[in-house]
């Protein structure tokens, strides 16, 4: 952590903890100020008061989303303690997530899986191709850190991002936005909600559209590049028929067109861009990526009685991604043209089903809660693979058919044994059916089709144990032991039978955790920290294998051995004045392997660091209203300081591919009419310029390419709402 950094971030604390401590400050300024507003959560799978839920949870309510900028699933990167989201390394698309040192580098094909559960509307996202949706008609976004395996399932070991839309109650209400920013972008959305029939059926709609001119440059095609272009739409039905029935139907559809992500040939000794700037590339071709995305999902909620509920949740999304990709940056070929060293082409049509069965209730006069039900989810792929080295010296191709069956039954039970303790039991019973049919061929140089199919079985149980106790009306203590896993599978990418055949194992993490969460000075200061062990066994880590027989740019998933992550988490929000809040957050993370499989990718890189492991990470921001009653209205302003740690994204770890520590500045100003219906905004984002890669491709001798964050940007938007 460089000085400059360090003071900022210091500075923010003391601020903070100047106006935490100040008793006669705060009683002097409460008849003013109003109390921090109250969250509602469903990481239990029910609606709880935030700060009574003995979980580590970050929520964002659809306010709070707008004024800190998030209008995609990667802006919630760094907005929530040990947590990183950043593209693929090719797609835009696609979210690649690393939370508490789990993460998966390679997802954008099937044979992938993830440490981070992802759920919209509580419809599980097997996919990370298309999750970097935009967001519109969103009420609140949930991050769940730690395993959920026991109310969420397979690949939550870590932690779950829950996305959840707004549901219509019969009012007449809407709100539109369009706004213009840096690199041509233009930004249209909005949503309407009514009532169809009075008491019983309402409905909402919405859309959006969304188109990015390129922000990079490519020096052999001479033009620009990095395009993109997303829209969307979304139906939802609600119907009450009678007091206990309650019946919410979605129906979505989004198209994501974009140019991938360029990459910039770096040196292979320096590290610098061969090009002179990170955001300049020299690729023969424009890249091209396409996905698309389509489905329903509806929840049936039927109350039993006044303490019991049953619901039903289902969901189908039909997902297809395109894709022609560089990897390389460009290298110069015969004559001295630049041609392509890497070159990736794939195409994969996924379908997922999923249907949930759950009860939740009340017994014992309160006493005990109990939420238990069943699962089952079915996921179809058809993915075709093709990779061409140097130009076209050498092309292989594979292909493959999978299907996996996941069936799981779960229950979890907290019984309050006095009004201020509970203790927590839960358990789920998973077990993953894989089938999977690869086919494999080499184009250039010639070679027959060969053929590997396998059928394997993963099971899993994954218990919780927790204790929290209501130290007072404003003061929750807990712990807790829980177990998570992320399931097993093929190398997707092996390239030859031998590898694709070596399927790896479950990723299994226990994680000890003990929180404080607390409220103090009339409401007005949360607090919520906690500490966290994840202790890892058959840690599942990729890397490039260079061996002879493999095929360059051959990546393999393999079970690394065991190893531990432990970290602080703060967070701290305060309302200091009735227009004026203030936020902080402080995250430590310590990774160290404990014993490494000698035959794996670490022990094979020498690794020393578990990937995506920042040891610090802090941030301070606020947001101030000021009432200006000569302009009719208030004048908003707010800003968000974060200083993040350097790490490794992957196994290769040397100076190359460091992603470097980094100070990120964001900042809005904007005007609100005293009717509140009509506002304007200017928002930028990181605002210091900020010029790193998120990740480096790198394989010696071959390819050395750095994929750029995005650097300063700008929106300037106007809102009408009803």
């Amino acid at each position: 952590m460089t000085r400059h950094s360090m003071l900022m971030a210091g500075s923010a604390a003391l601020a903070l903890a100047a106006f935490v401590t100040t008793p006669a400050r705060a009683q002097e300024q409460s008849a003013q100020v109003v109390a921090l507003e109250e969250i509602v959560v469903t990481a239990q799978r029910r609606e709880q008061n935030l700060q009574q839920t003995p979980v580590a949870v970050t929520a964002f309510t659809a306010s709070e989303l707008e004024k800190i900028q998030v209008t995609k699933m990667v802006d919630l990167s760094n907005r929530a303690p040990n947590l990183i989201l950043s593209n693929a390394s090719a797609s835009p698309a696609t979210v690649r997530p690393f939370m508490r040192g789990a993460g998966q580098n390679d997802n954008t094909i099937p044979t992938g899986e993830q440490s981070v559960g992802f759920y919209v509307d509580d419809i599980y996202q097997a996919r990370a191709n298309g999750l970097n949706l935009e967001f519109f008609d969103i009420e609140r976004i949930e991050i769940l850190r730690g395993p959920q395996g026991t109310l969420y399932g397979r690949n939550t070991a870590v932690g779950a991002i829950k996305v959840v839309s707004k549901v219509p109650d019969g009012s007449t209400y809407g709100k539109f936005e369009a706004s213009y920013g840096r690199y041509e972008t233009y930004t249209v959305r909005g949503t309407a909600g009514f009532g169809l029939v009075e008491d019983k059926l309402s409905a909402s709609l919405s859309a959006m559209y969304s188109d990015a001119d390129g922000d990079r440059f490519n020096t052999t095609l001479n033009r620009k590049v990095n395009a993109r272009k997303f829209g969307g739409v979304r139906g939802v039905l609600h119907y009450t028929p009678t007091d206990n029935l309650d019946v919410v139907f979605r129906l979505f559809w989004t198209k994501d067109d974009n140019e991938h992500n360029s990459v910039a040939p770096s040196d292979p000794v320096t590290g610098l861009p061969l090009t002179g700037s990170l955001f300049r590339t020299r690729v023969p071709f424009v890249p091209f990526g396409l996905t698309k995305q389509a489905g329903f999902s509806t929840k049936v909620t039927y109350d039993i009685n006044e303490d019991w509920s049953l619901s039903y949740i289902a969901g189908h999304l039909n997902l297809t991604d395109q894709s022609d990709a560089d990897v390389s940056g460009g290298v110069p070929g015969p004559g001295g043209a630049f041609i392509s060293a890497f070159r990736i082409r794939t195409g994969f049509n996924n379908h997922q089903t999923s249907n949930e069965l759950q009860l939740t209730g009340s017994a014992m006069d309160g006493k005990l809660d109990l939420t238990a039900g069943v699962f089952y989810f079915k996921e179809t792929n058809t993915n075709i693979l093709t990779n061409t080295l140097f130009g076209g010296a050498s092309i292989n191709t594979s292909g493959a058919d999978l299907v996996t069956n996941n069936y799981a039954a779960f229950g979890q039970i907290t019984y309050h044994v006095t009004d201020q303790l509970g203790l927590t039991v839960g358990g789920r019973i998973s077990e993953d059916k894989k089938k999977a049919d690869f086919r494999i061929a080499s184009v250039r140089p010639p070679s027959p089709t060969a053929t590997v199919i396998r059928e394997d079985e993963f099971k899993e149980f994954t218990p919780k144990f927790g204790v929290d106790y209501q130290a007072t009306d404003d003061m929750l203590l807990f712990v807790s032991a829980s177990k998570g896993f992320k399931a097993g599978g093929y190398n997707g990418r092996g390239n030859t039978p031998l590898v694709i055949n070596i399927p790896f194992n479950e990723e299994i993490v226990w994680t000890y955790e003990a929180g404080i969460k607390t409220e103090f000075a009339d409401n007005r200061v949360r607090v919520n920290a906690g500490y966290f062990y994840n202790d890892f066994s058959d840690l599942q880590l990729q890397a490039f294998l260079n061996a002879p027989g493999v095929p360059p740019g051959t990546v393999v998933t393999s079970n690394s051995g065991t190893a531990k992550v432990d970290g602080l988490e703060v967070e701290l929000t305060a309302a200091a004045t009735e227009n004026l809040t203030l936020n902080a957050a402080l995250a430590t993370m310590w990774g160290k392997y404990k014993k490494v499989d000698p035959t794996s990718d670490v022990a094979r890189n020498n690794a020393t660091d578990i990937p995506t492991t920042p040891k610090f990470q802090a941030s301070f921001g606020f947001d101030w209203a000021v009432p200006v009653p000569d302009v009719d209205g208030t004048v908003v302003f707010g800003g968000n300081f974060m200083h993040r740690a350097s790490y490794y994204p992957g196994l290769v770890q040397n100076t190359n591919n460091l992603t470097p520590a980094i100070d990120l500045v964001d900042a809005y100003v904007g005007w609100e009419h005293e009717d509140g219906h009509f506002s304007i905004n200017l928002a930028g984002k990181n605002l210091l310029n900020e010029k790193y890669q998120f990740t480096t491709l790198f394989i010696a001798g071959f390819i050395n390419g750095k994929y750029p964050a995005e650097r300063l940007g700008w929106r300037l938007s106007a809102k009408y709402t009803y």
